[in-house]
């Protein structure tokens, strides 16, 4: 892909160095309170969705809006 002003694009910002998984915890944040289990990226700086800033290094950010949509179906 490229970076081009005025286009969408999805990008996610990492240091090679250091990325991997965190330790592993449970946490209780399902449905009806069921847990499962997490494990926080490590080395991530960000992730932007259509060129919005949707994570940072401490996770989601709550209040960017809804810049992109989930894919249900894919093409062959």
């Amino acid at each position: 892909g490229r970076l081009v002003p005025g286009t969408c694009a999805d990008l996610m910002l990492f240091d090679p160095a250091t990325v991997g998984r965190g330790e592993k915890r449970r946490v209780a944040d399902l449905p009806a309170g069921a847990s499962r289990v997490h494990t926080p990226a490590v080395g991530l700086h960000g992730v932007w969705v259509n060129g919005v800033r949707a994570v940072d290094a401490q996770g989601p950010i709550a209040d960017c809006g809804r810049p992109g949509r989930v894919l249900r179906d894919f093409a062959d």
